[in-house]
């Protein structure tokens, strides 16, 4: 039998969807989660046994209290585990049945790893990007054009998360003076896009870092684009994300963000999810969408649009303006302060 891990974004999902009260001050909590998995015919044996510790800023509104959870996973409806949530520096637990919920949590294979994710889908990413994310080459274009106004003719621009170099080679293209840094966690994503750019003679005018944005300068960039990239990390990681976006823009510095935004559990968001399926089917196979829709439901944070602009004016962003919305993605552009 294989092991089973639940992904703290999974656990996350499934708890923020139940009315616990709000906390204020959670910033000491860790979550540490103890699971057991059991084979169906031999209840009292243990095939696998997993513990996961994982800061939990991101559990903003979810405790006041800690409880024990015991869980039943819907994968293959035979897997029953338990976990249960405490403090670190206090060995505290609630082990009365008064505090305990039932849950449905999705099992997933191994955590998330999204280097892991993009390294295998190098070579086939710029084959199937456009019938994943409608209007894909159109978002390259228009950020374009709303960049171009707003910065100088010879200007610096960061591109987070730089894929196969789709982004920087349009920039650069079409913009003699720009210089384009383009950074990524996936070695292999870095190797096609150092291809494209060869073949397009714009090498001299575009770098590409193997890394992430710790491993970029500080205070260099006229504009910063985040296509696609922070809907991939918990709340607090989202936060420290753009203080670090923010420290390596010139003041009066612009940023373009966009992710897959909404509340996941509105009738507006399902019915955006639904149509964005039958996009993907009319070029994709049922068994990709469906891997697809499994991968979004299991690693990727989504928030609310006023999450992000709450988020974006913490840091010290200004000017903040949704440019773009097409079924659950949304783009933003903001400024840093001159």
């Amino acid at each position: 039998m294989r092991a089973h891990r639940l992904g703290p974004a999974v656990i996350y999902r499934t708890l923020k969807q139940h009315s616990l009260p709000e906390v204020r001050d959670i910033r000491k909590v860790f979550i540490k989660v103890n699971f057991r998995v059991v084979s169906k015919n031999k209840p009292d044996h243990i095939v696998s046994h997993h513990t996961l510790v994982k800061p939990c800023d991101q559990f903003i509104y979810i405790f006041t209290v800690f409880y024990v959870f015991t869980c039943t996973h819907n994968r293959n409806n035979n897997l029953p585990g338990v976990f249960s949530i405490c403090t670190l520096g206090r060995d505290f637990f609630i082990p009365f049945a008064s505090h305990v919920k039932l849950f449905t949590l999705t099992a997933m294979n191994e955590e998330y790893n999204p280097e892991k994710r993009f390294n295998k889908r190098a070579t086939e990413y710029d084959k199937d990007i456009d019938t994943i994310i409608p209007g894909y080459r159109t978002l390259h274009d228009m950020v374009h054009h709303l960049l171009k106004p707003t910065i100088p003719e010879e200007a610096t621009i960061l591109v987070a998360g730089s894929g196969t170099g789709n982004e920087a080679i349009s920039f650069a293209a079409r913009n003699p003076g720009w210089h384009i840094t383009g950074f990524d966690i996936a070695e292999n994503m870095i190797e096609v896009s150092v291809e494209k750019i060869r073949e397009q003679g714009l090498l001299d005018r575009v770098r590409l870092i193997h890394g992430s944005i710790t491993d970029v300068p500080k205070g260099e960039f006229d504009a910063i684009t985040s296509i696609l990239v922070m809907h991939f990390m918990p709340v607090d990681e989202k936060i420290r994300y753009l203080k670090e976006l923010f420290s390596r823009l010139k003041p009066g510095g612009t940023l373009i963000v966009v992710d897959s935004m909404g509340d996941v559990n509105s009738d507006d968001f399902k019915q955006m999810a639904a149509a964005w399926k039958s996009f993907q089917l009319e070029g994709r196979t049922e068994e990709d969408v469906e891997e697809t829709f499994k991968h979004v439901n299991e690693d990727v944070y989504i928030i609310p649009h006023e999450d992000k602009l709450l988020h974006l004016a913490m840091t010290g962003f200004i000017s903040i303006r949704q440019f773009w919305k097409c079924l659950i993605f949304s783009g933003f552009i903001a400024k840093k302060p001159s």
